[in-house]
């Protein structure tokens, strides 16, 4: 049993980096990285783009805002208010809100790159099925590590195609096998004695691509990218194309561009229980989350072939005890 001597004052991450490293935060405002991805400076990429939506924005002082008896700390809260006040917004204070984990100023570059545009229809993001789906989505990506991201890396040209295989709902074994492929054509060759080792580490590196990088950090600045592109649509009174716009943040984060599997997959099924539940019963791909809930419910999967993990996921998941 926990005493009150045994509790500490727990403070948020926020609260801390306020609080304990200002002096950072504030050569941070004065000069961010290039990179909002930084790993040493990441909390404070986080903590100023939380200072900008929640307090500069709405016209409050940093310095005002919170109390402190530190003439120190408060002079350098003042500095970060001034600093701020220099930076001119020109999108909506909703935008910044709902992304507040970017730096305000890599969002008005994306949106000054879309404003440039003559044709800015070849950067709303299609459907993963289109014919030309793996070039435009190579360019979006692209283009994501030109403006924001900036790793210094081609990655993009790799985790473009997969994304579009991953939204598509290929199969982790096809992914692997395409994984593969994509090694040997980087002219990487697998000698005997290494080549279980070599496969087997392919696949544990596809895991984290698709974990790490398309579920984590693209999902993450589609939002960015179609947050912004939404906004600068409605500028230019383009509303029916910015109410179109597809949530491609969910397809990378569920696998899948399909409105049935994104909602089999929001009843509890995992992705490879959901791909083969649709598969075996021809689901149209724009079933609500009831009529989803309804085949899981009445189906009888004593006389399918699909795997036993997938059955023992239906069965309970299911509402009745069809």
């Amino acid at each position: 049993m926990f005493t009150s001597d045994m509790l500490a004052q727990i403070e948020s991450a926020f609260e801390v980096a306020l609080k304990e490293r200002t002096p950072q935060l504030l050569q941070f405002v004065k000069e961010p990285p290039d990179s909002p991805e930084s790993r040493e400076l990441s909390w404070a990429e986080q903590t100023y783009a939380r200072i900008y939506s929640e307090f500069t924005s709405s016209g409050k002082r940093l310095a005002d805002s919170l109390g402190s008896s530190d003439q120190r700390l408060k002079t350098q809260f003042a500095q970060i208010d001034a600093l701020s006040a220099r930076f001119k917004k020109t999108l909506p204070d909703e935008l910044f809100v709902n992304n507040f984990y970017v730096h305000p100023i890599r969002l008005e570059m994306l949106a000054n790159f879309f404003r440039s545009q003559t044709d800015i229809y070849q950067w709303i993001p299609g459907s993963p099925y289109e014919r030309y789906s793996y070039a435009r989505f190579t360019a979006i990506l692209e283009k994501l590590e030109q403006l924001i991201l900036r790793f210094g890396t081609f990655r993009y040209r790799y985790l473009a195609p997969l994304a579009v295989k991953w939204m598509q709902g290929q199969s982790l074994k096809e992914l692997i096998a395409g994984k593969l492929e994509y090694e040997h054509s980087q002219d990487r060759t697998f000698d005997t004695a290494r080549g279980v080792k070599s496969v087997n580490d392919s696949i544990r590196d596809l895991f984290e691509n698709i974990e790490k990088e398309l579920r984590y950090t693209y999902v993450k600045y589609m939002k960015v990218y179609t947050d912004v592109l939404h906004a600068v649509l409605i500028e230019r009174k383009m509303s029916d194309e910015a109410e179109k716009l597809l949530p491609i943040r969910l397809f990378l984060e569920y696998g899948a561009a399909s409105q049935t599997l994104i909602n089999l997959m929001a009843t509890g099924q995992s992705r490879t229980s959901a791909l083969l539940f649709k598969s075996a019963h021809r689901m149209r791909d724009d079933l609500t989350p009831s009529e989803c809930q309804g085949y899981l419910d009445r189906v009888n999967i004593d006389r399918t072939d699909l795997p036993a993990i997938c059955k023992a996921e239906i069965r309970r998941l299911r509402r009745t005890k069809a």
